[in-house]
């Protein structure tokens, strides 16, 4: 089992016209974003409020059903 899955994932050929490709690239494109998002929130206001809003984003995810968490 890889460290991260994830990119393992990310890094499997596909065809450019499928389903599939369209669905890495935005899952590429949303990384990216989340990931600067988070260091931006945290160089402005610090390291406590990004984390609670981190954490806000990631218990909204799972409170909708969206995030599932196998325990």
């Amino acid at each position: 089992m890889a460290w991260n899955e994830f990119l393992e994932l990310l890094d499997e050929p596909v065809s450019p016209e499928s389903d599939e490709a369209a669905l890495k690239a935005v899952a590429t494109w949303y990384h990216a974003f989340f990931t600067g998002l988070i260091l931006q929130i945290t160089l402005k206001a610090g390291q406590k409020i990004a984390g609670d809003w981190s954490f806000q984003v990631f218990a909204a995810g799972v409170s909708l059903g969206r995030i599932e968490i196998d325990n």
